[in-house]
């Protein structure tokens, strides 16, 4: 077990350090192009990459100050917070304490460092903002507004399929977080996801029922799609819908329950 552990830590430096470098690059890209989204995204991708294998492996403080990261990239991705010099700066902070605590790890020591400060300037940019209180879960309204729509159409316009796709999770699942997670690193790996609800918070903090739905613009096909969300363990359906206008968006003002339940108890994925 100590072996497998001993693994499995240096499975996690490696490819901490490898998020850490390629987060470290698109943060200087994005300095050089603060309006291409692309870069953001990237960003956004790898605070939340990191934020996932460090809460796995039980490094808090790493995993906490991700967190905050990630909620600020998502703040700055949906347009409610307008990138600045200030923030990059701040971001800049994050992936040096990020580093520092990474390295610790590597020498066999615990990943400590002072986050407080760094995170009390990101919670007084959030709080200025007037975080939303979205509070969607199972049969909720989901609250699309008008940036949503100015966004969607945006993304149609690319020729990218749009989808809305809502995942049911075991109701005996332990896990959600985790689950969720995984569901959100394979879809990742082929879209763009650019709205969760409820939002990333608060389906990393498990603060929702069984159900979550995200909004992602990709290459592939539905099936594709839902392939890739039903291969995780306890994931009990998985609803697909495709936009193909705006006009589309007034179907889905009520969550639709799941047509049917798969018989997940044959489904075996380690974690």
């Amino acid at each position: 077990m100590i072996d497998e552990m001993e693994e499995y830590k240096e499975m996690f430096i490696a490819e901490s350090q490898e998020s850490l470098n390629a987060l470290n690059q698109a943060l200087l890209d994005l300095e050089t192009n603060p309006e291409e989204m692309d870069i953001l995204n990237n960003i956004f991708r790898y605070a939340h990459t990191l934020k996932g294998m460090s809460a796995t492996m039980g490094y808090d403080k790493i995993a906490d100050l991700s967190h905050k990261m990630e909620n600020l990239l998502d703040k700055i991705r949906q347009g409610t917070i307008s990138l600045s010099t200030d923030i990059v700066d701040i971001l800049f902070e994050c992936i040096d304490l990020l580093e520092a605590m990474v390295e610790r790890i590597t020498q066999g020591q615990d990943a400590e460092a002072d986050t407080s400060p760094v995170i009390s300037k990101i919670e007084s940019i959030m709080s200025s903002d007037g975080e939303e209180n979205d509070t969607s879960t199972d049969n909720q309204t989901i609250k699309i507004d008008d940036s949503d729509k100015k966004l969607i159409k945006k993304k149609l316009s690319t020729g990218l399929n749009i989808f809305k796709i809502t995942v049911e999770l075991h109701e005996k699942c332990a896990l959600k977080s985790v689950r969720a997670f995984m569901v959100i690193k394979n879809l990742s790996n082929v879209a763009e996801i650019f709205k969760h609800i409820p939002d990333i918070q608060k389906i990393d903090e498990g603060e929702f029922d069984r159900q979550f739905t995200l909004f992602l613009a990709t290459s592939e096909s539905e099936d594709k799609v839902k392939g890739l969300a039903e291969k995780i363990s306890e994931v009990t359906d998985v609803e697909v819908s495709k936009i193909k206008s705006i006009k589309d968006l007034e179907s889905l003002k009520k969550k639709e329950g799941p047509k049917k339940a798969k018989n997940v108890e044959s489904k075996v994925k380690e974690l």
